[in-house]
């Protein structure tokens, strides 16, 4: 079965760090991908061929400060939006996300419509990897998905990968390699849709969260001095 294959790269980072090492990520992911086209009909000569359109690009993030976000119809458009320690980027082929203080929330994302030559088979792939370390609770995810028509051109196809880290106080890390597919059967061009993203979230901890947490451990200390006695 002949092939084609066209690389598309997207890197993407997401932080959090706490107070005590603001500098230091507390999560982060990366995302590299590629796309690989399969003809499933070799007699033909119709080569497996792929294009893209309706691209657009926003970044949002959120904290203590207020709101902020920027978007692009495109892929190229460079864009940063930062609130206090929260600050989300779009900067050519890199996506990145990160928070570095307690209280905010950033995401980077892009999409875009494609179009799949007839009798194609469109295998996007994406090495991944997201680390959440340490702290109060975090979140950081890496997410991709394809979806559209049916490959008959009736009904409806999807597929999707993502890593979602989350906890309170603990270290987390997955590094995998994401795979979606979109197949066109039709003798005509297919349209689908592909949309990927980075975010990164450290809400502010309540103080009855905090209140209950030292009880806890308050418990525990007492149950332990009981089973000494």
């Amino acid at each position: 079965m002949k092939h084609t294959l066209t690389t598309l790269a997207l890197v993407g980072m997401v932080g959090v760090s706490s107070q005590a090492v603001a500098s230091t990520p507390l999560a982060s992911a990366t995302i590299n991908w590629s796309v690989t086209l399969y003809d499933m009909n070799p007699l033909d000569t119709i080569a497996p061929a792929i294009s893209f359109s309706d691209q657009h690009t926003y970044v949002h993030t959120h904290s203590s400060s207020g709101g902020v976000y920027h978007d692009a119809n495109d892929w190229l458009t460079p864009l940063i939006a930062s609130s206090g320690s929260a600050e989300a980027e779009a900067n050519g082929a890199t996506l990145s996300a990160k928070v570095t203080n307690w209280g905010g929330y950033a995401i980077s994302h892009r999409s875009a419509v494609f179009t799949l030559s007839p009798m194609t088979l469109a295998v996007f792939s994406a090495y991944a990897s997201v680390e959440i370390d340490g702290g109060g609770y975090k979140s950081a995810n890496a997410y991709l998905n394809t979806w559209g028509p049916s490959a008959s051109g009736s009904g409806w196809q999807s597929s999707y990968d993502f890593i979602n880290l989350d906890g309170w106080g603990i270290t987390l890390s997955n590094s995998r390699t994401f795979t979606t597919s979109f197949l066109n059967l039709t003798g005509g061009d297919l349209a689908g849709n592909l949309f990927f993203y980075a975010q990164a979230y450290a809400p502010v901890p309540e103080p009855e969260t905090y209140a209950l947490m030292l009880a806890g451990l308050g418990l525990v200390g007492w149950m332990a001095r009981r089973r000494r006695a």
